[in-house]
């Protein structure tokens, strides 16, 4: 019933076809439906028209899904429980005949039609959360990449210093002669240097598999019945979607 608070459900003979038509305005726009077979419904009902609010009656629910049936036109006759009527609270329960034929209507075929018309509800969710899921992701992958760029600079002190101590000796050499001890402690000091680069953990791959997991379980439609991961796109992009291409849902920014 939730999905027809608000709403109003036209009852009326469908135009040539004879049928029993149902019309709901909804966002402009009116969804409207037939029941029965070709000219099942007698002459005594009025025809509908919900472009022009024609019709032999209305249903309307309010807010807490209460129903009012209002007969429309004074040569209408609407019957509730055998009792001719211009307006009246209804309930599931009721029996309601519509002309001098007592065309019987079954308000549960009604409701069902109508909820059909309207289709599913749309729910709403904030996804602003996702902008800070997403920042995290693009800040991890960052200092994954200054890492990795601090340590390709790291593995190029040792050749930095060897190629400095052997044009170092070159000079010093024709002023002070030959001198073992320097052409003997800068090798040592640059493999030093090499072995404790070397021995220094790289963590990048686990630091973007861990990154990559967060994003996977984080990044997700807010729809607790959804829950789908939302992929790669980049918030600004993720925002310009108004719903979620799985489950429909809409977005804001709340």
């Amino acid at each position: 019933m939730d999905r027809l608070k608000g709403k109003t459900i036209f009852i009326g003979k469908e135009p040539g076809q004879g049928r029993l038509m149902l019309a709901i305005k909804d966002g402009g726009q009116i969804k409207a439906t037939t029941l029965g077979q070709t000219n099942s419904v007698p002459n005594c009902v009025s025809r509908c028209k919900p472009a022009e609010d024609i019709a032999h009656c209305k249903i309307d629910f309010d807010a807490n899904g209460q129903m009012t049936i209002t007969n429309l036109k004074s040569q209408n006759i609407t019957f509730i429980n055998g009792v001719e009527i211009v307006s009246k609270r209804i309930s599931t329960s009721d029996l309601i005949a519509l002309g001098k034929d007592k065309f019987i209507l079954n308000i549960s075929s009604i409701i069902d039609c109508g909820k059909k018309l309207l289709g599913p509800i749309v729910e709403e969710f904030s996804i602003k959360h996702l902008e800070y899921i997403w920042e995290k992701y693009e800040k991890a992958l960052e200092n994954i990449t200054i890492q990795q760029q601090e340590k390709g600079r790291k593995r190029m002190l040792p050749l930095m210093v060897s190629i400095g101590s052997g044009a170092l000796t070159a000079i010093l050499t024709p002023i002070f002669g030959p001198n073992a001890l320097i052409t003997a402690i800068i090798p040592i000091i640059s493999f030093v240097m090499y072995l404790k680069i070397y021995n220094e953990k790289d963590t990048s791959v686990e630091d973007r598999k861990k990154a990559q997991n967060e994003l996977i379980d984080n990044y997700c439609c807010p729809n607790p019945k959804c829950k789908h991961f939302l992929g790669s796109l980049p918030y600004k992009v993720l925002r310009q979607n108004k719903n979620c291409p799985y489950c429909k849902a809409k977005w804001n920014e709340k």
